[in-house]
């Protein structure tokens, strides 16, 4: 998952270097260092998307059954009918995949996708020391999170009597 997620953030880079707005500008000198933060920031950016929708998916399907008992006790998670953890590993894996395809799509755009030369004649300005402190704090700060909602998405089990 963590992988597709780079894929999907170089995918996301490179459709943005490649745009022809005037906006996006920036984006098409951005080199080194800056585009690896960048790419950091928007990797977690995609597991915060990835993380919600599970998480929205457990508290549909699980935590709002009304068959469903919390469990007390160091794993935590719920105890409920198979039919419903069956539904909800089967729409989790779904949604994974999903994910997964759309990440990898974005990544192989890069070779479908064919680029025109940009006639812009922009200077090449040296991006501000504040610029690339900000972007090592952002990206320190999502990658905290991220280790965070790790930990979390470890607590959506569920379970059910045989």
């Amino acid at each position: 998952m963590i992988l597709s997620n780079v894929l999907g953030a170089l995918g996301v880079i490179y459709l943005l270097k490649s745009s022809q707005s005037r906006r996006l500008v920036y984006f098409r000198k951005m080199k080194g260092m800056h585009t690896f933060l960048f790419g950091l920031i928007i990797s977690n950016i995609l597991f915060y998307i990835y993380f919600i929708l599970e998480s929205l998916l457990y508290k549909l399907i699980v935590v709002k059954s009304e068959y469903s008992e919390a469990i007390d006790g160091s794993a935590g998670g719920y105890f409920t009918t198979e039919e419903i953890a069956n539904n909800y590993l089967r729409l989790s894996s779904f949604l994974t995949w999903s994910f997964l395809i759309i990440n990898i799509i974005l990544f192989l755009s890069r070779f479908f996708l064919k680029t025109k030369p940009s006639l812009d004649s922009s200077n090449n300005d040296e991006p501000k020391l504040t610029f690339t402190i900000l972007l090592i704090l952002l990206s320190i700060i999502t990658c905290f999170i991220s280790l965070i909602l790790l930990v979390l998405l470890g607590e959506f089990s569920v379970s059910y009597g045989g």
